[in-house]
Protein backbone atom coordinates (compact mmCIF):
# COMPACT_ATOMS: atom_id res chain seq x y z
CA UNK A 1 0.00 0.00 0.00
CA UNK A 2 1.16 3.35 -0.44
CA UNK A 3 2.23 6.01 2.28
CA UNK A 4 -1.00 8.40 2.82
CA UNK A 5 -1.53 11.32 4.29
CA UNK A 6 -3.64 10.92 7.25
CA UNK A 7 -6.15 13.76 9.04
CA UNK A 8 -3.44 13.64 11.54
CA UNK A 9 -1.21 16.00 9.05
CA UNK A 10 -3.58 18.85 10.07
CA UNK A 11 -2.96 18.27 13.57
CA UNK A 12 1.29 17.82 13.21
CA UNK A 13 1.38 21.20 11.18
CA UNK A 14 -0.24 23.26 13.89
CA UNK A 15 2.21 21.49 16.20
CA UNK A 16 4.90 21.68 13.48
CA UNK A 17 4.10 25.73 13.86
CA UNK A 18 3.68 26.18 17.51
CA UNK A 19 7.01 24.51 18.10
CA UNK A 20 8.74 26.56 15.63
CA UNK A 21 7.30 30.10 17.20
CA UNK A 22 8.25 28.62 20.47
CA UNK A 23 11.86 28.07 19.44
CA UNK A 24 11.95 31.50 18.45
CA UNK A 25 10.81 32.88 21.70
CA UNK A 26 13.02 30.78 23.45
CA UNK A 27 16.13 32.43 21.16
CA UNK A 28 15.05 35.49 20.50
CA UNK A 29 17.60 38.29 21.10
CA UNK A 30 16.56 42.27 21.78
CA UNK A 31 14.86 42.65 18.30
CA UNK A 32 11.81 43.92 18.86
CA UNK A 33 8.20 42.74 16.95
CA UNK A 34 8.52 43.93 13.16
CA UNK A 35 12.05 45.09 13.39
CA UNK A 36 14.17 43.51 10.72
CA UNK A 37 17.44 41.59 11.36
CA UNK A 38 20.68 43.43 11.44
CA UNK A 39 24.39 42.86 12.35
CA UNK A 40 24.23 44.19 15.61
CA UNK A 41 21.05 42.60 16.51
CA UNK A 42 20.72 39.35 14.09
CA UNK A 43 17.53 37.11 14.48
CA UNK A 44 17.29 33.65 15.31
CA UNK A 45 16.35 31.32 12.73
CA UNK A 46 16.58 27.32 12.15
CA UNK A 47 20.50 27.50 11.65
CA UNK A 48 21.53 30.02 14.38
CA UNK A 49 21.20 33.98 14.27
CA UNK A 50 20.74 35.72 10.83
CA UNK A 51 22.88 39.07 10.75
CA UNK A 52 21.74 41.00 7.76
CA UNK A 53 23.05 44.42 6.07
CA UNK A 54 22.88 47.23 4.09
CA UNK A 55 26.02 48.58 2.79
CA UNK A 56 25.79 52.22 1.16
CA UNK A 57 24.05 52.24 -2.51
CA UNK A 58 24.44 48.74 -2.26
CA UNK A 59 28.27 48.56 -3.07
CA UNK A 60 31.31 46.59 -2.00
CA UNK A 61 34.97 46.32 -3.34
CA UNK A 62 36.52 43.01 -4.06
CA UNK A 63 38.68 42.76 -1.55
CA UNK A 64 35.66 43.82 0.34
CA UNK A 65 33.75 40.85 -1.11
CA UNK A 66 36.60 38.77 -0.30
CA UNK A 67 36.27 39.57 3.82
CA UNK A 68 32.99 39.39 3.94
CA UNK A 69 33.00 35.80 2.49
CA UNK A 70 35.67 34.94 5.28
CA UNK A 71 34.10 36.19 8.18
CA UNK A 72 30.79 34.65 6.78
CA UNK A 73 32.88 31.10 6.99
CA UNK A 74 34.50 32.25 10.40
CA UNK A 75 31.51 34.01 12.48
CA UNK A 76 28.45 31.77 10.45
CA UNK A 77 28.06 28.74 9.10
CA UNK A 78 29.58 29.94 5.47
CA UNK A 79 26.59 30.59 3.72
CA UNK A 80 25.73 34.07 2.32
CA UNK A 81 22.96 35.41 0.57
CA UNK A 82 21.71 38.28 -0.73
CA UNK A 83 17.63 39.40 -0.33
CA UNK A 84 15.09 39.83 -2.76
CA UNK A 85 16.17 44.22 -2.01
CA UNK A 86 19.76 43.06 -2.75
CA UNK A 87 20.56 43.16 1.13
CA UNK A 88 23.57 40.68 2.81
CA UNK A 89 22.93 38.29 4.71
CA UNK A 90 24.93 36.02 6.85
CA UNK A 91 23.84 32.77 8.34
CA UNK A 92 24.45 30.57 11.37
CA UNK A 93 25.99 33.38 13.65
CA UNK A 94 26.22 32.67 17.11
CA UNK A 95 26.04 34.84 20.09
CA UNK A 96 29.58 34.28 20.77
CA UNK A 97 30.31 35.46 17.39
CA UNK A 98 27.97 38.46 16.90
CA UNK A 99 30.56 41.30 18.21
CA UNK A 100 34.08 39.30 15.95
CA UNK A 101 31.67 39.28 12.83
CA UNK A 102 31.26 43.40 13.42
CA UNK A 103 35.01 43.80 14.33
CA UNK A 104 35.75 41.84 11.11
CA UNK A 105 33.79 43.54 8.76
CA UNK A 106 34.83 47.12 10.17
CA UNK A 107 38.52 46.24 9.53
CA UNK A 108 37.77 45.50 6.24
CA UNK A 109 35.82 49.12 5.86
CA UNK A 110 32.96 47.58 5.43
CA UNK A 111 30.06 50.24 6.51
CA UNK A 112 26.52 48.55 7.81
CA UNK A 113 24.45 51.63 7.11
CA UNK A 114 21.70 51.94 10.30
CA UNK A 115 18.21 53.75 10.35
CA UNK A 116 15.49 53.92 7.20
CA UNK A 117 16.65 52.17 4.31
CA UNK A 118 16.90 54.22 1.41
CA UNK A 119 17.28 52.68 -2.00
CA UNK A 120 18.86 53.58 -5.30
CA UNK A 121 19.10 51.58 -8.13
CA UNK A 122 21.75 49.37 -8.67
CA UNK A 123 23.69 50.63 -11.53
CA UNK A 124 22.82 54.04 -10.53
CA UNK A 125 25.26 56.87 -12.57
CA UNK A 126 26.38 53.85 -15.42
CA UNK A 127 22.71 52.67 -16.37
CA UNK A 128 22.73 53.85 -20.20
CA UNK A 129 18.94 54.45 -19.86
CA UNK A 130 18.70 56.16 -16.40
CA UNK A 131 17.15 58.97 -16.26
CA UNK A 132 18.80 60.81 -12.69
CA UNK A 133 21.53 59.42 -10.66
CA UNK A 134 19.81 58.82 -7.19
CA UNK A 135 22.91 58.97 -5.33
CA UNK A 136 23.71 62.46 -4.57
CA UNK A 137 19.84 62.83 -4.08
CA UNK A 138 20.30 59.70 -1.54
CA UNK A 139 23.26 61.38 0.92
CA UNK A 140 21.70 64.34 1.09
CA UNK A 141 18.34 62.89 2.11
CA UNK A 142 20.59 60.63 4.72
CA UNK A 143 22.28 63.67 5.80
CA UNK A 144 18.49 65.33 6.44
CA UNK A 145 17.19 62.79 8.24
CA UNK A 146 20.37 62.73 10.88
CA UNK A 147 20.20 66.28 10.83
CA UNK A 148 16.15 66.74 11.74
CA UNK A 149 15.10 68.25 15.01
CA UNK A 150 13.33 66.39 16.80
CA UNK A 151 14.61 62.94 16.25
CA UNK A 152 12.25 61.63 13.90
CA UNK A 153 10.97 57.80 15.34
CA UNK A 154 9.58 55.69 12.63
CA UNK A 155 8.43 52.38 12.47
CA UNK A 156 11.36 49.72 12.09
CA UNK A 157 11.13 48.17 8.21
CA UNK A 158 10.19 51.74 6.86
CA UNK A 159 12.02 51.73 3.24
CA UNK A 160 12.64 54.70 0.68
CA UNK A 161 13.23 53.75 -2.91
CA UNK A 162 14.80 56.29 -5.38
CA UNK A 163 14.48 54.95 -8.78
CA UNK A 164 16.28 57.00 -11.52
CA UNK A 165 14.98 54.39 -13.95
CA UNK A 166 17.11 52.52 -16.41
CA UNK A 167 16.96 49.10 -17.43
CA UNK A 168 17.51 47.68 -13.81
CA UNK A 169 14.94 50.10 -12.08
CA UNK A 170 12.85 49.65 -8.91
CA UNK A 171 9.52 49.43 -10.18
CA UNK A 172 8.22 46.06 -8.36
CA UNK A 173 10.33 46.41 -5.15
CA UNK A 174 7.52 47.75 -2.50
CA UNK A 175 8.59 50.45 -0.39
CA UNK A 176 6.75 52.66 2.10
CA UNK A 177 7.91 55.88 -0.01
CA UNK A 178 8.33 55.86 -3.51
CA UNK A 179 10.65 58.25 -6.05
CA UNK A 180 10.46 57.36 -9.53
CA UNK A 181 11.96 59.00 -12.46
CA UNK A 182 10.25 59.35 -15.69
CA UNK A 183 10.15 61.62 -19.15
CA UNK A 184 7.30 63.30 -19.48
CA UNK A 185 5.54 63.88 -23.21
CA UNK A 186 7.34 67.17 -23.77
CA UNK A 187 10.61 65.16 -23.13
CA UNK A 188 11.12 66.71 -19.61
CA UNK A 189 12.33 64.75 -16.77
CA UNK A 190 9.97 64.24 -13.78
CA UNK A 191 9.60 62.36 -10.60
CA UNK A 192 6.28 60.79 -9.32
CA UNK A 193 6.58 60.29 -5.44
CA UNK A 194 3.79 58.00 -3.94
CA UNK A 195 3.32 55.66 -1.20
CA UNK A 196 2.90 51.93 0.29
CA UNK A 197 3.83 50.08 -2.89
CA UNK A 198 5.46 49.13 -6.42
CA UNK A 199 4.95 51.53 -9.32
CA UNK A 200 1.65 49.23 -10.04
CA UNK A 201 0.12 49.22 -6.45
CA UNK A 202 1.66 52.37 -4.84
CA UNK A 203 -0.50 55.68 -4.01
CA UNK A 204 0.15 58.40 -6.36
CA UNK A 205 1.05 61.88 -4.15
CA UNK A 206 2.53 63.94 -6.42
CA UNK A 207 5.13 64.88 -9.50
CA UNK A 208 8.18 66.57 -8.62
CA UNK A 209 10.99 68.56 -9.61
CA UNK A 210 14.30 66.65 -8.61
CA UNK A 211 15.65 69.73 -6.12
CA UNK A 212 11.80 69.34 -4.46
CA UNK A 213 12.81 65.38 -3.89
CA UNK A 214 14.74 65.54 -0.40
CA UNK A 215 12.13 68.27 0.98
CA UNK A 216 8.94 66.28 0.01
CA UNK A 217 10.09 63.11 1.32
CA UNK A 218 11.08 64.86 4.61
CA UNK A 219 7.78 66.50 5.17
CA UNK A 220 5.80 62.89 4.47
CA UNK A 221 8.21 61.33 6.84
CA UNK A 222 7.53 64.04 9.01
CA UNK A 223 3.85 63.18 9.06
CA UNK A 224 4.85 59.67 9.65
CA UNK A 225 6.17 60.22 12.67
CA UNK A 226 3.60 62.60 14.07
CA UNK A 227 0.90 59.63 13.61
CA UNK A 228 3.34 57.44 15.91
CA UNK A 229 6.41 55.13 15.48
CA UNK A 230 4.74 51.99 14.12
CA UNK A 231 3.13 54.10 11.00
CA UNK A 232 3.81 52.91 7.61
CA UNK A 233 3.00 54.04 4.20
CA UNK A 234 0.64 51.60 2.97
CA UNK A 235 -1.69 53.43 5.80
CA UNK A 236 -1.69 55.97 4.11
CA UNK A 237 -4.15 57.93 1.33
CA UNK A 238 -3.91 61.28 -0.56
CA UNK A 239 -6.85 62.36 0.94
CA UNK A 240 -4.72 62.05 4.27
CA UNK A 241 -2.39 63.91 2.51
CA UNK A 242 -4.12 66.84 0.97
CA UNK A 243 -2.22 69.21 3.60
CA UNK A 244 1.02 68.67 2.16
CA UNK A 245 0.06 67.44 -1.63
CA UNK A 246 -2.47 68.15 -4.11
CA UNK A 247 -2.77 65.19 -6.22
CA UNK A 248 -4.63 66.13 -9.54
CA UNK A 249 -5.72 63.80 -12.79
CA UNK A 250 -2.03 63.99 -14.52
CA UNK A 251 -1.07 61.82 -11.65
CA UNK A 252 -2.84 58.43 -13.10
CA UNK A 253 -1.61 59.45 -16.81
CA UNK A 254 2.30 58.99 -16.16
CA UNK A 255 3.04 55.43 -17.11
CA UNK A 256 5.95 53.77 -14.85
CA UNK A 257 7.73 50.33 -15.60
CA UNK A 258 6.55 47.17 -13.42
CA UNK A 259 8.90 44.43 -14.02
CA UNK A 260 12.75 44.83 -13.93
CA UNK A 261 14.76 42.05 -15.24
CA UNK A 262 16.90 39.73 -12.77
CA UNK A 263 20.91 40.75 -12.52
CA UNK A 264 22.37 38.32 -14.88
CA UNK A 265 24.48 38.33 -17.92
CA UNK A 266 26.51 40.74 -19.85
CA UNK A 267 24.79 44.16 -19.24
CA UNK A 268 25.21 47.29 -21.78
CA UNK A 269 26.15 50.51 -20.33
CA UNK A 270 27.33 53.55 -20.81
CA UNK A 271 30.46 52.80 -19.12
CA UNK A 272 34.03 52.34 -20.66
CA UNK A 273 34.47 49.18 -18.86
CA UNK A 274 32.07 45.53 -19.01
CA UNK A 275 29.36 45.12 -16.46
CA UNK A 276 28.72 41.56 -16.16
CA UNK A 277 25.59 40.33 -13.64
CA UNK A 278 25.42 37.19 -11.20
CA UNK A 279 22.44 36.14 -9.79
CA UNK A 280 22.91 33.79 -6.66
CA UNK A 281 21.30 30.18 -6.80
CA UNK A 282 18.19 29.99 -5.04
CA UNK A 283 19.55 33.32 -3.25
CA UNK A 284 22.40 31.94 -1.46
CA UNK A 285 26.51 31.23 -1.83
CA UNK A 286 28.83 29.44 0.52
CA UNK A 287 31.71 31.43 1.14
CA UNK A 288 34.47 29.33 -0.64
CA UNK A 289 32.73 29.90 -3.78
CA UNK A 290 32.54 33.87 -2.91
CA UNK A 291 35.90 34.21 -1.76
CA UNK A 292 36.95 32.35 -4.85
CA UNK A 293 35.09 34.66 -7.45
CA UNK A 294 36.80 37.82 -5.41
CA UNK A 295 40.18 35.98 -5.26
CA UNK A 296 39.98 36.32 -9.37
CA UNK A 297 37.80 39.67 -8.95
CA UNK A 298 40.97 41.14 -7.09
CA UNK A 299 43.36 39.50 -9.63
CA UNK A 300 41.90 41.22 -12.88
CA UNK A 301 41.19 44.66 -10.84
CA UNK A 302 37.63 44.43 -11.29
CA UNK A 303 35.79 47.87 -10.11
CA UNK A 304 32.47 47.20 -7.91
CA UNK A 305 30.11 45.17 -6.52
CA UNK A 306 26.51 46.85 -6.92
CA UNK A 307 23.72 44.36 -5.46
CA UNK A 308 20.79 44.06 -6.91
CA UNK A 309 17.13 42.99 -6.08
CA UNK A 310 16.08 39.53 -7.30
CA UNK A 311 19.19 37.96 -5.79
CA UNK A 312 21.92 39.15 -6.96
CA UNK A 313 25.00 41.77 -7.82
CA UNK A 314 26.51 43.47 -10.47
CA UNK A 315 30.75 43.12 -11.65
CA UNK A 316 31.98 46.86 -12.59
CA UNK A 317 34.72 47.90 -14.52
CA UNK A 318 35.57 44.86 -16.14
CA UNK A 319 38.18 44.69 -19.08
CA UNK A 320 36.09 43.66 -21.97
CA UNK A 321 38.67 40.91 -22.71
CA UNK A 322 38.07 39.44 -18.74
CA UNK A 323 34.25 39.03 -19.26
CA UNK A 324 34.26 35.56 -20.18
CA UNK A 325 36.80 34.08 -17.86
CA UNK A 326 34.80 35.89 -14.98
CA UNK A 327 31.68 34.73 -16.62
CA UNK A 328 33.20 30.88 -17.15
CA UNK A 329 34.52 30.84 -13.36
CA UNK A 330 30.95 32.40 -12.19
CA UNK A 331 29.27 29.59 -13.88
CA UNK A 332 31.36 26.62 -12.22
CA UNK A 333 30.93 28.27 -9.30
CA UNK A 334 27.37 27.79 -9.47
CA UNK A 335 26.07 31.23 -10.12
CA UNK A 336 23.34 31.88 -12.74
CA UNK A 337 24.05 34.07 -15.80
CA UNK A 338 20.64 33.61 -17.63
CA UNK A 339 18.12 36.43 -16.76
CA UNK A 340 15.38 34.27 -18.16
CA UNK A 341 16.78 31.16 -15.93
CA UNK A 342 13.52 29.43 -15.07
CA UNK A 343 14.94 28.53 -11.29
CA UNK A 344 14.31 32.31 -10.43
CA UNK A 345 10.64 31.15 -10.38
CA UNK A 346 11.25 29.28 -7.24
CA UNK A 347 11.26 30.91 -3.85
CA UNK A 348 12.97 29.06 -1.16
CA UNK A 349 14.76 28.85 2.09
CA UNK A 350 17.77 26.89 3.37
CA UNK A 351 15.88 24.18 4.12
CA UNK A 352 17.00 20.70 6.34
CA UNK A 353 20.25 21.02 4.94
CA UNK A 354 20.78 24.48 7.67
CA UNK A 355 17.95 24.92 9.43
CA UNK A 356 16.70 22.93 12.30
CA UNK A 357 13.10 23.89 11.64
CA UNK A 358 12.67 23.23 8.43
CA UNK A 359 11.04 19.58 7.64
CA UNK A 360 12.61 19.11 4.06
CA UNK A 361 16.03 19.53 1.79
CA UNK A 362 14.02 22.36 -0.15
CA UNK A 363 17.41 22.49 -2.83
CA UNK A 364 16.69 18.72 -3.20
CA UNK A 365 12.69 19.66 -3.81
CA UNK A 366 13.88 22.38 -5.86
CA UNK A 367 15.54 19.86 -8.31
CA UNK A 368 12.61 17.68 -8.37
CA UNK A 369 10.95 20.49 -9.61
CA UNK A 370 12.91 20.74 -12.64
CA UNK A 371 13.07 17.34 -13.42
CA UNK A 372 8.76 16.58 -13.00
CA UNK A 373 7.62 20.72 -13.29
CA UNK A 374 9.54 22.59 -15.23
CA UNK A 375 6.45 24.03 -17.24
CA UNK A 376 5.02 25.65 -14.24
CA UNK A 377 8.30 28.15 -14.26
CA UNK A 378 7.44 30.38 -16.82
CA UNK A 379 8.05 33.78 -15.02
CA UNK A 380 4.28 34.30 -14.68
CA UNK A 381 4.24 32.87 -10.44
CA UNK A 382 6.76 32.30 -7.63
CA UNK A 383 6.91 28.76 -6.44
CA UNK A 384 7.45 29.05 -3.07
CA UNK A 385 9.63 25.89 -1.34
CA UNK A 386 9.16 26.63 3.02
CA UNK A 387 10.92 24.20 4.69
CA UNK A 388 8.70 24.90 7.34
CA UNK A 389 5.11 27.16 8.23
CA UNK A 390 7.39 30.44 8.70
CA UNK A 391 7.78 31.03 5.38
CA UNK A 392 10.88 33.15 5.72
CA UNK A 393 12.26 33.20 2.14
CA UNK A 394 9.27 34.63 0.83
CA UNK A 395 6.86 36.43 3.69
CA UNK A 396 3.85 37.04 1.46
CA UNK A 397 1.48 35.11 -0.97
CA UNK A 398 3.07 33.05 -3.62
CA UNK A 399 0.55 31.51 -6.14
CA UNK A 400 1.65 27.96 -4.99
CA UNK A 401 3.98 26.67 -2.12
CA UNK A 402 4.72 23.54 -0.96
CA UNK A 403 5.22 23.90 3.02
CA UNK A 404 6.60 21.30 5.53
CA UNK A 405 4.89 18.97 7.46
CA UNK A 406 5.97 16.71 10.11
CA UNK A 407 5.27 13.87 7.48
CA UNK A 408 5.70 15.73 4.38
CA UNK A 409 4.55 18.43 2.50
CA UNK A 410 0.98 20.75 2.62
CA UNK A 411 -0.06 22.45 -1.00
CA UNK A 412 -1.19 25.95 -0.28
CA UNK A 413 -2.47 27.36 -3.05
CA UNK A 414 -2.35 31.35 -3.30
CA UNK A 415 -1.24 31.98 0.01
CA UNK A 416 1.49 32.45 2.43
CA UNK A 417 3.06 29.34 4.23
CA UNK A 418 1.71 30.18 7.41
CA UNK A 419 -1.83 29.84 5.21
CA UNK A 420 -4.03 25.92 6.15
CA UNK A 421 -2.91 23.64 3.35
CA UNK A 422 -5.11 22.39 0.84
CA UNK A 423 -4.20 19.26 1.11
CA UNK A 424 -1.00 17.33 2.51
CA UNK A 425 1.50 14.74 0.34
CA UNK A 426 3.60 12.22 1.62
CA UNK A 427 7.05 12.37 0.37
CA UNK A 428 6.27 9.20 -2.39
CA UNK A 429 3.69 11.56 -3.98
CA UNK A 430 5.57 14.66 -4.20
CA UNK A 431 6.89 13.98 -8.21
CA UNK A 432 3.73 12.94 -9.25
CA UNK A 433 2.13 15.94 -7.69
CA UNK A 434 4.23 17.61 -9.44
CA UNK A 435 3.96 16.64 -12.64
CA UNK A 436 0.00 16.89 -12.19
CA UNK A 437 0.10 19.94 -11.75
CA UNK A 438 1.99 20.72 -14.42
CA UNK A 439 -0.11 19.59 -16.65
CA UNK A 440 -2.97 21.04 -15.00
CA UNK A 441 -0.90 24.58 -15.27
CA UNK A 442 -0.37 24.28 -19.18
CA UNK A 443 -1.45 27.27 -20.79
CA UNK A 444 -4.55 27.05 -22.86
CA UNK A 445 -5.01 27.54 -26.66
CA UNK A 446 -5.97 31.49 -25.40
CA UNK A 447 -3.86 34.14 -26.79
CA UNK A 448 -1.70 35.65 -23.85
CA UNK A 449 -2.62 32.85 -20.76
CA UNK A 450 0.20 32.33 -18.38
CA UNK A 451 0.47 29.42 -15.78
CA UNK A 452 -0.34 31.65 -13.13
CA UNK A 453 -3.94 32.38 -14.97
CA UNK A 454 -4.68 28.88 -15.92
CA UNK A 455 -4.15 28.02 -12.02
CA UNK A 456 -6.33 31.12 -10.80
CA UNK A 457 -8.93 30.52 -13.21
CA UNK A 458 -9.13 26.80 -11.45
CA UNK A 459 -8.71 28.31 -8.06
CA UNK A 460 -7.44 25.99 -4.70
CA UNK A 461 -10.32 23.62 -4.39
CA UNK A 462 -10.42 22.44 -8.00
CA UNK A 463 -6.34 21.74 -8.02
CA UNK A 464 -6.50 20.17 -4.72
CA UNK A 465 -9.21 17.64 -6.05
CA UNK A 466 -7.80 17.00 -9.60
CA UNK A 467 -4.63 16.07 -7.59
CA UNK A 468 -6.41 13.40 -5.41
CA UNK A 469 -4.29 10.16 -6.20
CA UNK A 470 -5.76 6.67 -6.52
CA UNK A 471 -4.89 4.87 -2.33
CA UNK A 472 -4.38 1.23 -2.91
Amino acid sequence: MADVATEDDATMYRAGTDMQMHWNAEARPAVRRGECPTLGKPMPTGDGLLARLRTRDGVLTPPQLRALALAAQEHGNGIVEVTARGSLQIRGVREETIVPLERSLKEAGIEALPGIAIEVGPLSGLDADEFTDMRPIAEDLRAAIADHEPLLVLAPKLSITLDGGGRYHLGDVASDIKIAAYRDSGGQIRHLMSVGGDNRTACRLAILEERQIVSSIMALLAFMASRGPSTRGKELDAAMLADLFHPDASLVRVELPTQSPAPAGRVATDAKDAVLGLVLPYCQIDSTSLATLADRLIEIDAGELRFAPKHGFFVTGLEKEKVEDVATLATTLGFWLDPKDPRQSIALCVGARGCASAFYDTHEVADSVLRHAQGLLDGSLTLHLSGCAKGCAHPSRSALALVGTPTGYGLVVNGAASSPPERYLVASELNSALEGLASLAMPSNETGHTVCDRLMKLGARRIAEALLLEKT
